[in-house]
């Protein structure tokens, strides 16, 4: 994401979690790495969740394959065993100096606060 490389980000999962649902056009999403610190935060300019059955499964594959840079089969193996899947559009994305963000559990996505209302975030 940081690179300007992948316009789509995704997430799958087997069970309804956030992000799946929770996340809307607009809201700030910080990129983190696994295990490490923030180093991103970008706005989200389009939403998408699917309930996955094999025909969503194939428009996703075929519509977003290249938008995630996903196009090799392990990715999609990988994820086989999913049930929802949320896509995300990102823009604005900037580089942050790295934050250290304290995470005890095993959740890839994390909602800081409910909705709120502002005009513009200034990144």
């Amino acid at each position: 994401m940081l690179e300007g490389k992948k316009p789509v980000e995704s997430r799958f999962s087997q069970n309804r979690v956030a992000p799946y649902g929770a996340v809307r056009v607009g809201d700030a999403v910080v990129l983190k790495q696994v295990a490490g610190p923030a180093l991103g935060i970008c706005h989200v300019r389009a939403a998408w969740s699917y309930q996955l059955d094999p025909r969503t499964w194939q428009f996703i594959r075929d519509e977003f394959s290249e938008l995630l840079c996903a196009t090799e089969d392990e990715f999609w193996s990988a994820r086989e065993s999913a049930r929802f899947a949320t896509l995300m559009s990102l823009e604005e994305v900037r580089r942050l100096p790295e934050i250290e963000y304290p995470k005890s559990d095993r959740r890839g996505w994390v909602v800081e606060c409910g909705p709120i209302h502002q005009q513009s975030l200034d990144l």
